[in-house]
């Protein structure tokens, strides 16, 4: 299992990309200074992609000798990554015609700003695809946990506390769990309690990597890092138990719809993402 300095190392890395094509980026708005907004928005669109294709390659290359090094730390054996991340170009069009809406008087923010938001989340999302992809294709049993950076806005820190949940290959459509502990919908014998009509939830959890997991917002620093069976885990633990201790101080419960159409329910609460979100913030003041 990777030390939390080795995280630290790796996330440095993929930083130092998003920085250079974000520098980039910077560079080729500027050189279209004295275009109309159309202008600027087609020359994006045609050169954004080549630009910032080099930065998105070397952060799947980093990832991928990342997860080969910390592989052969935790279980031995000989296992080659795949680095096959590429520049996705209907995510930089969608992204630059999102960009540029300052440059049409809908929006207050500089096209830098947003443009560069979401270089940021293509050059960093370029190791997570390949750590994902690796975590597919490897046959040991493997998932991966969301290491965030000290500080991390409480959206990551919820995340982070579910530890390495989050998962690939065969698992990926499994869920886990929406928010419902089995206990509010099932009594002591496991039966459905009378008058309960929802779904039955295998407990408070994230789903695969398909669900919450793989969300990352702009400028999100989080690191999806490899958790392989059988190896030491403790950095991992560390991190899961501090973001776990700021979850519990900050979870909020919500009624379901079907308690609200029946008070005699009201026992049946699930936990709300929102609530603990925005108990999360005011209580630790972060994002």
């Amino acid at each position: 299992m990777p030390t939390l300095e080795q995280v630290d190392a790796f996330r440095a890395g993929i930083d130092d990309l998003s920085t250079l094509a974000i520098r980039d980026t910077k560079t080729l708005l500027a050189s279209l200074s004295g275009a109309s907004g159309v202008e600027t928005r087609n020359a994006l669109i045609e050169y954004l992609p080549s630009m910032i294709d080099p930065y998105v390659t070397a952060s799947s290359e980093l990832a991928a000798g990342w997860y080969e090094e910390l592989r052969a730390d935790a279980i031995g054996g000989r296992f080659y990554a795949t680095a096959d991340a590429a520049v996705n170009r209907a995510q930089v069009n969608a992204l630059v015609r999102y960009g540029v809406k300052p440059l049409f008087g809908q929006s207050d923010a500089s096209p830098l700003s947003l443009i560069g938001g979401g270089v940021q989340k293509l050059v960093a999302g370029a190791s997570r695809d390949t750590i994902d992809t690796n975590i597919t294709r490897d046959p040991v049993i493997v998932g991966y946990a969301r290491t965030p950076q000290p500080g991390c806005c409480a959206f990551c820190g919820m995340l982070a506390s579910r530890g390495a949940v989050y998962r690939s290959g065969n698992t990926a459509g499994e869920v886990v769990g929406r928010g419902v502990d089995s206990s509010i919908a099932l009594d002591e014998n496991g039966n459905r309690r009378q008058g309960y009509v929802g779904g039955v939830g295998k407990g408070v959890k994230a789903r695969g990597v398909q669900g919450l997991g793989e969300k990352f917002h702009d400028f999100c620093r989080c690191v999806a890092t490899p958790v392989f069976s059988g190896a030491d885990n403790s950095a991992v633990t560390e991190t899961t138990d501090k973001y776990m201790d700021m979850y519990l101080q900050s979870v909020g419960t919500s009624t379901s719809a079907y308690s609200k159409k029946d008070p005699t329910n009201a026992q049946f609460e699930s936990v709300s993402a929102k609530e603990t979100l925005a108990n999360w913030r005011r209580e630790f003041g972060t994002k």
